[in-house]
């Protein structure tokens, strides 16, 4: 075991945008897209391009899974990724201005043969329909940043 002790280290991911700290609603019209950047420092995460995954807590409890495209990492340094995207966020029954919850997620296997193999472990679909989510977590994620929450404020699409 101790040969392997240098090589562990705590994968963590901190959200730089948005900041969560802005009195600024983002506004859009009801019904359409709108879309939210997303920049974030990643630490000693491997293959971050199949593990992180951004999550959207919507306030009614329905989340949103996204998983970014490679060309939206970057790799300033060892052991450092940085994470610059957008998400698209779109809901029809919003019409009141409220708080939606952003979190990074770290895809995990508890086996990485099975996990190579694919057949054992379940797509992300099949793990959602398996058990409801209990706030906002997901089977086979770690949440590892801290959520920030965004303001947003809907308004009525013009007839």
């Amino acid at each position: 075991l101790a040969p392997f002790l240098p090589q562990i280290h705590r994968a963590t991911a901190t959200i730089i945008e948005p900041t969560g700290e802005s009195d600024n609603p983002l506004r859009f019209t009801s019904g359409l897209v709108v879309a939210l950047d997303v920049d974030a420092t990643l630490e000693h995460v491997q293959d971050p391009q199949n593990t992180v995954k951004v999550q959207i807590l919507y306030p009614d409890g329905q989340s949103q899974v996204i998983h970014p495209k490679p060309a939206d990492f970057r790799n300033p340094g060892p052991g450092r990724h940085r994470l610059i995207t957008q998400v698209y966020l779109s809901h029809t029954a919003w019409t009141e201005p409220c708080q939606i919850e952003l979190r990074l997620l770290l895809a995990y296997s508890s086996d990485r043969n099975k996990a190579s193999v694919g057949l054992s472990r379940p797509t992300w679909g099949d793990s959602m329909e398996l058990l409801p989510p209990s706030e906002g977590s997901i089977e086979g994620t770690l949440l590892f940043s801290k959520p920030v929450k965004v303001y947003i404020m809907p308004k009525p699409a013009r007839r």
